[in-house]
Order: structure tokens, then sequence, then C-alpha cells
């Protein structure tokens, strides 16, 4: 029976294939869980960047950019679990 490794990771350094790596040449089952940093380039669609804007400068709501971001690396992180 095989061994089984979840391997939590940032997506941005690429060591996480090295340890993949030696891991299945060792016999183990490997899971990879990675997740990505989001940065300002990365909104998802128009909408959460008009609706971050109008929560920045109307209601002076500055935590927005943060919880929408939470949100996705919520979200990434539930499909790769699925």
């Amino acid at each position: 029976m095989r061994k089984r490794v979840l391997i939590a990771k940032h997506e941005y350094s690429a060591i996480y294939k090295n340890i993949i790596w030696d891991f299945e040449a060792n016999n183990y089952e490997v899971f990879p869980l990675l997740f990505k940093i989001y940065s300002i380039k990365n909104y998802r669609s128009l909408k959460d960047r008009l609706t971050k804007v109008y929560r920045k400068t109307i209601l002076k709501d500055k935590t927005y950019k943060q919880r929408l971001f939470s949100k996705y690396f919520e979200d990434d992180f539930l499909k790769q679990l699925k």
C-alpha cells in the first residue's frame, strides 16, 4: 500500500515540483495543494474591480480588496480539495 502525502505550497515557487517528484520516486501518493498570491492584476471580473473602486472611494472601505482576495484564495482551495 502506498503512503499518502499532502503538500501545501505557494505556486510561485517551482520547488514544489521537485518535492512532488521526489515523493513519487519513493512510491508515495502525492496530493498537491497549491495556492496563488493574488495581486492587483488578478481580479476575476470587471465587476470585482469596479466594486473595489466604488467601495474604496465612495464608502471608504479599505479592506474590501483583502476580503475579495481571501475569497478567491478560499475558492481555489475548495476546488483543489474536491
